[in-house]
């Protein structure tokens, strides 16, 4: 799996965290709202792509994807 691969899995992971940027500015009129149906699917990319990933960057989108996920949970949604 080449570069162009992983690329998909690395822009799901970064969208996330733009939606948690977003969600996190209560000014912006264009926020949207940080799901966890966006969190599972982030995962699921990642987890999909694991074996082709370097650990570190296998684990640093992990690591992003769960600080979603506990924000998630620390709203109650």
């Amino acid at each position: 799996m080449g570069i162009d691969d992983k690329h998909p899995v690395i822009l799901k992971v970064l969208a996330l965290e733009k939606k948690l940027q977003a969600a996190k500015d209560k000014g912006g009129e264009a926020a949207r709202a940080l799901r966890a149906t966006d969190c599972a699917e982030a995962r699921q990319a990642v987890e999909a792509a694991r074996h082709t990933l370097p650990t570190i960057v296998y684990s640093t989108l992990l690591r992003r994807v769960e600080q979603c996920e506990q924000l998630l949970a620390q709203r109650g949604r």
